[in-house]
């Protein structure tokens, strides 16, 4: 699904867009308005991944395997919605105004997007039901239908749109546009009939050859979008980590006390809580790290392309599922698989976050113009650090029968940043001493 929400291929000129700080958009509010509720769709969609806390620990590693159909069901629904809220992104970035019917139809995309989690969790229940299926993908083509006329309904006020948007770009985006709802609409006619295999196969043959027509249409126009405006993609980033940070704490089971407890059940029940309290503060802490190397690294990107915006949503996706390493690691903490599991997790998420910093700098494709290479370098060496720390406690853990913890976390982080500190004041002091050697 990410094929319908790419950018117009690389080969086409790109047409500058105005600065929406001068154009002054007033879709501000509306724009923030969708991205919350979005997120919290995106979010809330993953509590039909239930994950059972008393499982024998002999057959933890069979009922791991069991999760995986519901995590891949998961994973379609996050990134076909995330595509609707990237397409969403596309179109606001050319609708610079807004009338009450602009609004009433994004209200109406967005009760749909709230239908999701619903549909989703039937459909991930009972995938081989047709009944279920035709639900769900009947909820994904209205989702795309109202993304479709909003954008019709704007295209044919110039007033609405910034102003120098090509007739093209425009007619590209509605073509664009109508791939998403008639190939969901394809999926539910062909569901009725045949096996979902033919089904998905003849979907995405459609699919292709749709986008290949649109690239011949736009190849032959020499026109393609800019994606100036990065404010969204932070803001949206925070919505889904801070869901993701107070969803992780709603999975820990407190211990029932009963109605008069004596003080030894209050203490002992306590006793349990504060060691789930621990586990949740040592992923809370590992999502902020991962948050704060968001937060500096979109300090630098001031703009965007697709594949920024589909890196960025992969490293949501991954920070959404953490709360199933987190939970095992709450009640499972003493197992070295699940340790294993949790800290081997936390690394490929930080080398996700690398990832997009290395592709986002590469050659200062997306980054400030005007940034210090000193300053460039200094951050490209504190979250390749960051990576490294990550992965040695990975390693770690598949050595030390003892499980690392937040005090680990603290430990490596301090140490790490005294010898970086030690190593700066060291080459600092050379420089200094440069001067004086060649002058003597």
């Amino acid at each position: 699904m990410a094929d319908l929400a790419r950018d117009v291929p690389n080969n086409i000129v790109a047409q500058k867009l105005p600065d929406t700080k001068e154009i002054g958009n007033e879709n501000e509010r509306l724009l923030f308005f969708t991205d919350v509720i979005i997120a919290i769709a995106l979010t809330l969609t993953a509590v039909s991944i239930h994950v059972e806390t008393h499982v024998n620990r002999s057959l933890l590693l069979p009922y791991l395997y069991s999760l995986y159909p519901a995590i891949l069901t998961y994973g379609l629904s996050f990134f076909i919605t995330a595509s609707y809220w990237n397409e969403h992104r596309r179109i606001f970035s050319y609708i610079t105004r807004s009338d009450p019917l602009i609004i009433i139809l994004n209200l109406l995309f967005l009760v749909f997007i709230v239908v999701l989690p619903i549909t989703h969790h039937f459909y991930e229940a009972n995938v081989a039901l047709k009944t279920t299926t035709i639900a769900y993908y009947t909820i994904q083509c209205l989702v795309g239908l109202c993304l479709f006329l909003l954008w019709g309904y704007a295209s044919q006020r110039k007033h609405l749109l910034a102003a120098d948007l090509p007739p093209a770009l425009r007619t590209y985006i509605t073509v664009h546009l109508l791939a998403l709802p008639l190939t969901f609409l394809l999926y539910v006619l062909l569901t009725i009939f045949f096996q979902p295999g033919v089904t998905a196969t003849v979907a995405i043959i459609f699919n292709l050859a749709w986008q290949g027509a649109q690239r011949l249409y736009m190849g032959a126009r020499h026109v393609r979008p800019a994606f100036n405006d990065i404010r969204r993609i932070p803001f949206f980033s925070d919505c889904v980590l801070a869901l993701a940070i107070t969803f992780t704490i709603t999975h820990i089971d407190l211990p029932s006390l009963g109605a008069h407890p004596s003080e030894q059940v209050v203490l002992r029940g306590l006793a349990v809580s504060l060691l789930s309290v621990n586990a949740y503060i040592t992923t809370f802490a590992a999502i902020a790290i991962h948050w704060f190397f968001h937060y500096r690294m979109f300090r630098y990107i001031t703009r965007s392309d697709g594949l920024l915006a589909y890196l960025n949503l992969a490293f949501l996706f991954g920070i959404v599922l953490l709360f199933i390493p987190g939970i095992l690691y709450t009640y499972y903490a003493r197992l070295p698989l699940v340790g294993q599991i949790y800290y081997v997790y936390q690394t490929a998420i930080a080398f996700l976050l690398l990832l997009i910093w290395l592709y986002a700098s590469y050659k200062q494709r997306l980054l400030n113009t005007e940034l210090d290479s000193h300053e460039l370098k200094t951050f490209t060496f504190q979250i390749v650090r960051n990576a490294c720390i990550f992965l040695v406690s990975a390693v770690i853990s598949f050595f030390s029968p003892i499980t690392l913890g937040f005090l680990f976390y603290g430990v490596v982080y301090l140490l790490v940043i005294f010898l970086s500190f030690c190593g700066s004041r060291l080459r600092l002091r050379r420089r200094a001493q440069e001067p004086q050697q060649g002058a003597i």
